[in-house]
């Protein structure tokens, strides 16, 4: 490249004081977002906080309003009995139970009101029932005697109003199923004298006014809680958390326990707001009876005047960050396109005066890229008569030995000279003529008349308006792949072929062993059966001596027919490698062809431990190797070396015969098979052969000894 195109040309560099404008610039826009998003923040966090205030304010109110009527009822029904005179005759009892059968009917705050004696029996009772009233029977009163509210009750001063704990309604030990949540409020009744006759006892049910709590939609994503004074759950989100300390195994559910320094920081708190690990907490702290004080001069016992309820408000740092998400990824958004729009009009500036020196890198760049590509490439003109060539890259030209001046103006069918009545190339052709893409594999032959197997791929090219302009055509040489494809297929045949021979072998096998029993085994049979037969005319004229000599002549035979066998056993598998080893059975394999050839034979000291499988090869190949010598080399001396040189066993069987030529010679079975022998064994397999001078085979396998558990 021209050393003219330097850094300070490139686009994204044009000058320093340019970078340093621009990121500047950059930075004042991320600052501004980042306080503007920052006060927007503050802003809304002070909204929350504010909504928060208001709206555990508002549920604080909504409990003691809940709570506000319980003075005026206790009022009102001491009234009653009062009226009835305390219930002291038949009649003024049962108009007072009356009495409170009808405003049970009419109010549905209460789940039982109770008048109970100063003797702990009560005299009137009537039930809620769930919705549907029903007055106790006087035989169906009970002793509430020992009762710890009406204990309580009974210790109070007149216009004393005993107040128990939020809990759950028990019946003989036990939670009540449904759970009943229930307040259970008590006030002395005294006579004209003074004396104390009696308790009222009103048992308010408290789910209607702990749902209306929770049910309250808060304006923001804030968790509202009711706690009592120990830091119990009266009312939590998940239910399961409710009521912790009315049941024993369950006396660690509290945020006392479950979160002990929020607790802390909620009773130091009492009212108003603090941050808790990221999240916003809401606390207002309220005596829910206390309003009980100025109505109907009643007066709150000790106890229950010094009872508080908790409402925790919890705003999750989660649900803040969820908040304030949409408004920083707007923040984000318009810091970023500000940031874009900056960017794009500095790039905008810069690249009119960049955009002629990146149109000439990208041309040149383009250029290059096709120069130097591996891959032959050709531009024609589809514009012109006969598609001309009007571009060749370098590769194409090393593929074809034109130089681009020899081809700028001609079809690319001159590639093919005279062997134009292709397949392919009318596939091409065809392709040309429709415009549209196309893959052939054609013969096109070198300036130097060497032919080359051509994969040709073209491809249109088209102009703004979609008008066929040029076809560019990519060609890869894939001489290389066609002679694998050759060989591969040549490979199958030379398999079908051995497969072929391999079963005339068999046959061939079959009949030789089949000549050698009717030959040499019949031979020896028919000699012994023979003399058998001579044996016995001898034994029955009493002739031993020459009965002794036939059988003498019956022994010889039968060894000679023994030797017979097995030399053919020993030829189908020579079993005697592994009792007399490899180097003493290639000997006596030698001695075999002795009569027939002149052998030199030289067996340098071989391992006792040999591999089976090695010795069966080696002696297999000496075995074919003198077969072949005997049937198609006319040789009359071979030479066999069998030695062991650093761990590889080397073997050699030169003869002096006529040789042949390998490449005008099929290969026939035995070389075949060797060749597969020693592979199998990673061993290698080399023939020098030189025709008319004979012929050395050398095969060189590793040493491998015979592990101890084959033996």
């Amino acid at each position: 490249m021209n050393s003219r195109w330097h850094l300070s040309n490139s686009p994204f560099a044009v000058n320093l004081s340019w970078i340093i404008a621009a990121s500047c610039l950059l930075l004042s826009i991320a600052g501004v977002s980042w306080l503007y998003l920052q006060q927007r923040i503050e802003e809304g966090r002070a909204l929350i906080a504010v909504e928060e205030e208001h709206h555990v304010q508002h549920q604080a109110s909504m409990l003691q309003d809940d709570l506000r009527h319980i003075a005026y009822t206790l009022a009102y029904l001491r009234e009653q009995i009062q009226l009835y005179g305390y219930g002291d005759s038949e009649i003024n009892h049962v108009n007072f139970a009356r009495n409170l059968y009808a405003f049970m009917q009419s109010n549905e705050l209460y789940d039982q009101i109770r008048y109970i004696g100063s003797d702990g029996m009560e005299l009137a009772r009537v039930d809620y029932n769930r919705g549907e009233p029903v007055l106790v029977p006087t035989e169906k009163l009970q002793f509430k005697g020992d009762r710890d509210y009406f204990r309580q009750s009974m210790a109070l001063d007149n216009n004393e109003i005993y107040i128990s704990p939020l809990n759950q309604n028990m019946e003989h030990g036990k939670a009540e199923l449904p759970y009943k949540s229930v307040i259970r409020f008590g006030l002395p009744i005294f006579s004209e004298k003074g004396e104390k006759v009696g308790v009222l006892i009103l048992n308010q049910l408290a789910d209607r006014m702990l749902n209306s709590f929770s049910e309250e939609i808060s304006p923001t994503l804030a968790i509202p809680m009711l706690l009592n004074s120990e830091g119990y759950w009266l009312s939590h989100p998940d239910k399961k958390h409710q009521w912790g300390f009315m049941f024993g195994e369950r006396h660690h559910d509290s945020m006392a326990v479950a979160s002990a320094e929020l607790w802390q920081q909620v009773i130091q708190k009492e009212n108003g707001q603090f941050d808790f690990d990221g999240s916003m907490v809401t606390v207002a702290t309220i005596a829910p009876f206390s309003s009980h004080t100025s109505m109907r001069n009643l007066f709150l016992s000790q106890d229950a005047a010094q009872r508080l309820w908790r409402i925790v408000s919890i705003y999750p740092k989660a649900r803040l960050t969820e908040y304030f998400s949409p408004m920083k990824r707007r923040v984000v958004i318009v810091a970023l396109f500000s940031m874009l729009v900056v960017i794009a009009m500095l790039l905008f500036w810069a690249g009119s005066r960049q955009k002629k020196q990146q149109l000439e890198v990208q041309l040149h760049l383009h250029a290059r890229a096709m120069q130097e590509s591996v891959v032959g490439i050709v531009i024609v003109d589809a514009c012109r008569e006969d598609y001309p060539i009007v571009y060749a890259n370098r590769a194409f030209e090393r593929m074809t030995g034109y130089e681009m001046a020899e081809m700028l103006g001609r079809n690319c069918r001159f590639l093919q000279e005279q062997d134009r009545n292709q397949l392919e190339v009318r596939k091409l052709a065809a392709a040309l003529a429709k415009g549209v893409d196309c893959q052939a594999v054609v013969r096109n032959y070198r300036k130097d008349g060497g032919m080359f197997w051509n994969e040709v791929s073209i491809s249109p090219v088209h102009d703004r308006d979609n008008h066929l302009t040029h076809f560019i055509g990519y060609h890869v040489d894939v001489s290389g792949r066609k002679i694998s494809e050759h060989e591969r297929e040549k490979l199958l045949e030379d398999l079908q072929q051995l497969s072929r021979q391999m079963i005339d072998l068999r046959e061939e096998e079959t009949s030789r062993i089949a000549r050698a029993l009717h030959d040499d085994v019949g031979q020896v049979l028919a000699a012994i059966q023979l003399q058998v037969g001579l044996t016995e005319q001898l034994c029955s004229k009493e002739d031993y001596t020459g009965a002794k000599q036939s059988i003498i002549r019956i022994k010889d035979m039968s060894e000679s027919l023994s030797l017979v066998i097995r030399s053919q056993l020993r030829s189908i598998k020579p079993g005697h490698l592994e009792e007399i080893g490899l180097a003493a059975a290639v000997e006596e394999l030698c001695r075999g062809w002795h009569e027939q050839l002149k052998l030199t034979l030289d067996i340098g000291e071989l391992p006792e431990n040999l591999s089976p499988k090695v010795a069966l090869c080696l002696f297999r190949v000496v075995q074919e190797g003198l077969t072949n010598v005997i049937k198609h080399s006319g040789a009359s001396e071979v030479e066999v070396v069998l030695k062991l040189e650093n761990d590889v066993i080397c073997l050699s069987c030169k003869d002096n015969g006529c040789g042949f030529d390998p490449v005008n010679v099929a290969r026939g079975m035995g070389l075949t098979g060797m060749q597969e022998r020693v592979r199998s064994l990673d061993g290698s397999i080399l023939l020098d052969v030189d025709p008319g001078q004979g012929l050395c085979l050398n095969v060189c396998l590793p040493y491998t000894a015979t592990s101890p558990e084959t033996g």
